[in-house]
């Protein structure tokens, strides 16, 4: 994979470079190139989150590490919603920002997908570090039940939430140096409430490997 901009991504398409000069825009590209950065711009005044299987509607933070967000919502002066996501990483080098719906990567991630259309920002660095953030429209309670279980689908039309609905769906997996992954972030179930979710990291994340490498703990305010 490699990360180019529209006009090079088209003129690739086009099989205008060789696979020698692909290779090498991969390798020599954070050197001579400019941030690579993006936007997404999906603008709705609501918006349900989709993190680790469970379901956020109009909920400011998601997840807490430190009392600092991880992943979090504010609000533009017209009222829109705005993605944040701060990534964690048992790794000193930079990883990936997002303020605001803009991404900035950081680091020097093995693999950067963000095409053109504007609905998908997947990024992951060698030692496991991934995250993946997708936006989409669910037309109908049908449209959901055919990504998600009944279960949830019930759960959405019991909070009143009206469709059709935006979805942004967030995915990611903390990794280790050597390059395994210690465990992908799970939330809490919870309601369209301010909630604050923390989530808790041992000293020294080397020392498991196992699901209780996280602690979570949910408070409704």
């Amino acid at each position: 994979m490699v990360a180019l901009c529209q006009e090079h991504h088209d003129k690739a398409d086009a099989e205008t470079f060789t696979k020698d000069q692909l290779r090498e825009f991969k390798e020599q590209g954070a050197a001579r190139s400019k941030e690579v950065k993006g936007r997404f711009d999906w603008l709705r005044r609501d918006l349900l989150a989709v993190v680790g299987g469970m379901m956020y509607y109009d909920t400011p933070i998601i997840f807490n590490l430190n009392n600092q967000p991880i992943i979090w919502f504010t609000r533009d002066e017209d009222g829109y919603m705005l993605l944040n996501v701060r990534m964690v990483s048992t790794s000193e080098e930079a990883r990936m920002v997002m303020r605001e719906n803009f991404w900035l990567k950081q680091g020097t991630p093995e693999d950067l997908e963000s095409p053109p259309h504007g609905k998908l920002l997947r990024v992951k660095y060698s030692n496991g570090d991934y995250l993946k953030v997708e936006f989409f429209e669910l037309e109908s309670a049908l449209a959901a039940s055919s990504r998600y279980s009944e279960q949830q689908v019930d759960g959405l039309l019991a909070g009143d939430v009206t469709f059709p609905l935006t979805a942004v769906g967030l995915s990611r997996t903390l990794g280790e140096e050597d390059g395994s992954a210690i465990q992908s972030l799970q939330a809490l179930p919870g309601g369209n409430s301010c909630s604050a979710r923390t989530l808790t990291m041992p000293t020294s994340p080397s020392q498991s490997n196992c699901a209780s490498t996280f602690s979570l703990s949910t408070q409704t305010c």
